[in-house]
């Protein structure tokens, strides 16, 4: 329950409470409004992962963890594309869903679902006292594996009948990361010589808004590409802990605001998106674990640590919620619905079953 408070899940129910699904306290137009405030924290929040990307640090990382941090997302989301596709045909067999919908719910569903919680594994390696070199790696595994869903959101419109800037697929994708990583050269030209808090935060502000607009007016995904500009401008700042200080206290706050943003929008409800996220966590887990357990001599942790270490890896983060504001600004479309649904609903499970199993594994470990 101390979890439940602590992470995103009091908001994520928030939202639900005022959305259409709850008491519809938000009306349509103001929705619309919101587009902007959407965008620019899509910006920020792929700004703020790209700054942790600094090579000066993630060069220490033994090359194990890398593999294993890889592993552990795209096994994971190789078992939930195929346990997705299997309920999506189920439920196109009863006629809940549409067949055109099954690869694109598929789809979101793997990637959404196959990342971990940053927040969820320290709350949970602080409470319970878990120390040792493999709940360092469940660390760095969820504060690494973002790097996946956002990566992905830069290849979206590879699935989607939607021309970026009337550009052939491959161009456009390398005018997208070469838009970042302008935009993190010119942001450190500008900042270099400011050392005054609040002109370095009026610079910053300024410059993921105008980046976060830039990518909406061509069609881009400001979480991509302000990703590359975060990545450049860290790794050519000599102040990466001056800016990280000042930096990080808005990450959590952004990802709270798209907990309660995805569900004002509307969702699918009833037993069948509930029945899906049940499945799909249930393999979520189960892939964690075998993950965890095949590659346990890379990362040289105890054979029983995969059961505790695939709970610690169970919650999502607020990336999910992020990503799929993105994909229904940029490719409206039907099945949004029944996307929002099951991500909500796997938010919730995840966190609850994340909790209540690292609970036990904490108690079974003081026996």
């Amino acid at each position: 329950m101390a979890y439940l408070l602590f992470s995103g899940t009091a908001f994520l129910l928030m939202g639900i409470f005022i959305s259409p699904n709850g008491l519809d306290l938000i009306p349509v137009s103001v929705l619309k409004q919101l587009r902007p405030l959407v965008y620019f924290g899509l910006g920020w929040v792929g700004f703020l992962y790209g700054f942790q990307l600094e090579w000066r640090y993630l060069r220490r990382i033994p090359s194990a963890w890398y593999i294993t941090a890889t592993g552990l997302f795209l096994l994971p989301a190789m078992g939930l594309l195929a346990g997705a596709w299997g309920v999506a045909v189920g439920l196109q067999h009863i006629q809940l869903i549409s067949p055109d919908w099954i690869l694109p719910l598929s789809g979101i569903a793997a990637i959404l679902l196959a990342e971990s919680c940053t927040a969820f594994v320290f709350w949970a390696n602080r409470r319970y006292r878990f120390s040792g070199r493999h709940y360092r790696l469940a660390c760095f595994v969820a504060a690494i594996d973002n790097f996946f869903p956002i990566s992905c959101a830069a290849l979206l419109f590879l699935f989607f009948p939607l021309k970026t800037m009337g550009l052939s697929p491959i161009p456009a994708l390398m005018v997208e990361a070469m838009m970042g990583v302008a935009a993190g050269h010119v942001l450190h030209y500008l900042v270099r010589r400011v050392s005054d808090p609040l002109d370095v935060s009026t610079i910053l502000f300024g410059a993921v808004f105008t980046l976060s607009g830039a990518a909406y007016l061509f069609h881009f995904s400001p979480l991509f590409v302000a990703m590359m500009a975060g990545l450049t401008f860290t790794n050519r700042t000599r102040r990466h802990s001056w800016f990280q200080q000042r930096l990080t206290p808005v990450e959590k706050p952004l990802y709270l605001m798209f907990m309660i943003v995805l569900p004002l929008y509307g969702f699918e409800s009833g037993w069948a998106p509930l029945a899906a996220a049940i499945v799909l966590v249930t393999i979520k887990y189960l892939t964690k674990r075998m993950t965890l357990f095949a590659t346990r001599r890379l990362h040289q942790a105890p054979g029983d640590f995969s059961r505790r270490g695939a709970f610690l890896l169970l919650p999502m983060s607020g990336i999910g919620p992020a990503l799929l504001l993105e994909i229904r600004e940029r490719f409206p479309a039907e099945w949004i619905g029944w996307a929002s649904a099951i991500l909500i609903f796997a938010l919730l499970l995840g966190d609850w079953a994340g909790a209540a199993g690292v609970y036990q594994a904490a108690r079974k470990k003081a026996k």
